[in-house]
């Protein structure tokens, strides 16, 4: 819930549009026929934006940098101030009822399209990269047809939204990891039970000084949720991946660009 411009109360705005509504069907659809031929941007927002207009989904798979480290009031006026300006940029429109109690929230389809698409999924995969003390986020929704939605989040709290084929997306989460297709394979392979790893054994200090560590979970959101977790670390000497085993133990291996393309791919259940 949050508080609107005279102290009424919004749902969130995803909250407020039926999945199958004619209208934001039929925007999906289009969009998702347009990103066959090539990935379709759908507009850059931020936490406190997408707070006002999504809420906080359950479970929390998209991180809020900006707004997570502010104090509670100071949330509250920035979410205000968010909601003030979708409403001066035209995005929203609040109306207060003719019996004063309450509003009627209006948006246009195309952003009714865009969070339903965000919030009604089957599968999540999430990247978090770690570079020179700075964590940006890569979150992909899955959609219908093979497609996602990526949803780039970088440390101010900004999110961009790309709509692609699973092809593309991991063409794109490929270079986001920073993988290179001029770099050296590594000479490694060593599988680790967790136990071992917490000891920080000599073989991994290459990875450990890799210059970008991204690491990967996909959430099939079953009942219960199933989750997968992997690793992608790129630096000067080449790049490494990690990978979980049936053994609750995690491979660390060597990897070149192609071999990172190829994770993403699988991961993001891209054809062969």
């Amino acid at each position: 819930m949050t508080a609107a411009p005279g102290g009424a109360t919004l749902v969130a705005l995803s909250d407020l549009v039926a999945l199958d509504d004619e209208e934001v069907l039929d925007t999906r659809l289009s969009w998702l026929g347009d990103a066959v031929d090539g990935p379709q941007r759908l507009g850059i927002f931020t936490d406190e934006e997408l707070l006002v207009l999504d809420g906080a989904p359950e479970p929390a798979t998209v991180p809020t940098p900006w707004t997570s480290r502010l104090e509670q009031g100071h949330t509250d006026t920035a979410l205000s101030t968010a909601l003030r300006g979708l409403i001066a940029r035209g995005m929203v429109h609040v109306e207060q009822q003719t019996d004063g109690d309450g509003v009627v929230v209006h948006a246009a389809p195309e952003l009714f399209a865009l969070l339903t698409m965000r919030r009604h999924v089957t599968s999540v995969v999430v990247g978090e990269r770690h570079v020179d003390g700075t964590d940006d986020f890569a979150v992909l929704h899955e959609q219908r047809a093979g497609m996602w939605l990526i949803e780039y989040v970088d440390h101010r709290g900004l999110h961009e939204f790309v709509l692609a084929t699973a092809e593309v997306a991991a063409e794109a989460m490929t270079l986001w990891c920073g993988a290179q297709p001029d770099r050296p394979v590594p000479d490694l392979d060593v599988t680790l039970t967790r136990e071992q790893l917490a000891d920080r054994p000599a073989e991994l200090e290459p990875v450990a000084a890799a210059t970008a560590a991204v690491t990967i979970t996909r959430i099939d959101l079953s009942d219960p949720p199933v989750a997968t977790w992997s690793g992608v670390y790129s630096g000067a000497d080449g790049h490494y991946l990690s990978l979980g085993t049936r053994e609750d133990a995690l491979r660390y291996v060597g990897a070149d660009h192609a071999a990172v393309l190829d994770h993403w791919a699988t991961t993001l259940g891209a054809p062969a």
